[in-house]
């Protein structure tokens, strides 16, 4: 299985605002182009234009879902499809289901892999790992391409 890896900032900020809401919130990962640890995450963001200057790659998004919705829906999918599309040197997408504390009582990410398999997309479960303090990118492998 996959393994994702994110920093505990980003996933700390994903919970205070995401995951304080109820479903139906999104926002954006992003990446350094040199590893595969998702260092950044901006809430209810359609354009990430500012990250391409500073280094960083968009990764995938997080979206929250009602309880028990925990797979991709087939607006996440075609989401994917086309960001996968729009960027052609992207291997893969990440995507981050959220439950919500207004919605379960509790907060939690569920984590996929979106790759293209011919015309279409398929995702796939991965294995969430939050890190703490100093990243060391050896940690994360990347996901099978």
């Amino acid at each position: 299985m996959d393994r994702l890896c994110v920093a505990r900032d980003v996933y700390n900020e994903i919970a205070r605002t995401i995951g304080s809401m109820r479903a139906e919130q999104g926002g954006a990962l992003g990446w350094r182009e040199d590893e595969r640890v998702i260092r950044y995450f901006l809430f209810n963001a359609a354009v990430v234009r500012d990250w391409n200057p500073r280094g960083i790659r968009p990764a995938g998004f997080v979206r929250s879902r009602p309880p028990g919705l925990v797979r991709p829906s087939s607006r996440d999918l075609a989401d994917s499809k086309q960001i996968l599309a729009a960027i052609p040197e992207l291997p893969y997408l990440v995507l981050l289901i959220a439950q919500t504390m207004p919605d379960t009582g509790g907060f939690s990410l569920v984590p996929y892999i979106v790759r293209r398999s011919g015309d279409e997309v398929v995702s796939g479960p991965a294995a969430l790992e939050v890190l703490d303090g100093v990243i060391k990118v050896p940690l994360c492998r990347r996901a099978r391409q």
